[in-house]
């Protein structure tokens, strides 16, 4: 499965952490899509969304940093990333 185009660039997504619970997530805007690359050693790491984090489930410690979702990964499922807006 591949979430490539569920969004553009500023659209807002929310990602799941865990198939079994809409109750952990986080929730942002589209900043970036393509590669996302380590922020301290610039190593490429996998493709996916870059978003401005604008709400979290089960608190808010992220809110307002920079998130990365990948577009796809080993343990994915139907309905992981949701277009909110």
């Amino acid at each position: 499965m591949n979430n490539l185009n569920i969004a553009n660039i500023g659209q807002t997504i929310r990602a799941y952490d865990f198939a079994s619970t809409k109750e952990e997530f986080i929730q942002g805007r589209v900043i970036a899509k393509g590669m996302v690359v380590h922020p301290r050693t610039g190593q490429n790491v996998f493709e996916g969304f870059t978003i401005e984090i604008q709400a979290e489930g089960n608190g808010d410690d992220r809110v307002g940093d920079t998130g990365y979702v990948p577009f796809t990964n080993t343990r994915d499922w139907e309905g992981r990333i949701e277009l909110v807006a």
